[in-house]
């Protein structure tokens, strides 16, 4: 699968939208963390449950007994032994690092493909951090690291532009979700538990059968 068909099949999702003033920064977060504080990226951020209002009926996660991370510039992920046994989150700590908002705050880092238009970041606070991959993105607000996302996939294989079959056959089967009003788009989610609590949930949503938004979170 191309970049360009990649691109092709998710575009239309990420519409571009009418340029609008900045927000104004959070005093608070100017305060701590100065330049890296940006309103701008937070409202960027290509989060799933944020686009179009979608809404997933009859979403059920498949229960797993592994997690997953991502495989990003050569650096593969390390095991964690304890409660929150299972593979880190691997980040792009090369990135450029932000902060939005008031509660926690939030804060994460950042790469962006220009030439494919990629977005791949992370971002938490306190109980949960979530690691995504999103193709067909336009550019941040605001100039970020520029990398070559190609190469991206997770340790268990799974990569952006991947049909749904391709997934499961990585994943196993689970049921596929259909989104109530768009029905080009489709998500899988799958599950681990750390304990009662806490678990790593794994995202992966389709636009006419090609994948363009991978999330695996961790969270209690």
């Amino acid at each position: 699968m191309t970049a360009a068909l990649i691109l092709a099949i998710a575009t239309t999702l990420f519409a571009a939208t009418t340029p609008k003033p900045a927000p104004t920064e959070v005093p608070s977060c100017l305060e701590f963390y100065k330049h890296a504080c940006s309103e701008a990226i937070g409202k960027w951020l290509p989060e799933m449950d944020d686009w179009y209002g979608f809404e997933f009926f009859d979403l059920k996660a498949k229960r797993v007994n592994f997690t997953d991370a991502f495989i990003y510039e050569g650096y593969k992920p390390k095991w964690r032994s304890g409660l929150f046994a299972g593979w880190e989150l691997v980040r792009p700590r090369d990135g450029t690092f932000f902060v939005y908002g008031s509660a926690g705050p939030p804060k994460g880092e950042l790469v962006y493909d220009y030439a494919h238009e990629t977005a791949f970041y992370d971002q938490g606070c306190c109980a949960w951090r979530e690691v995504v991959a999103a193709a067909g993105v336009p550019p941040p607000p605001k100039r970020v690291v520029s990398r070559n996302l190609t190469a991206l996939h997770t340790l268990r294989g799974v990569a952006l532009g991947q049909s749904i079959e391709d997934v499961l056959r990585l994943y196993g089967k689970a049921p596929v979700a259909t989104a109530r009003h768009h029905p080009a788009i489709q998500r899988l989610t799958y599950l681990h538990n750390f304990d009662k609590d806490c678990g790593q949930s794994q995202n992966f949503i389709f636009k006419n059968d090609r994948l363009i938004y991978i999330a695996l979170i961790d969270s209690c």
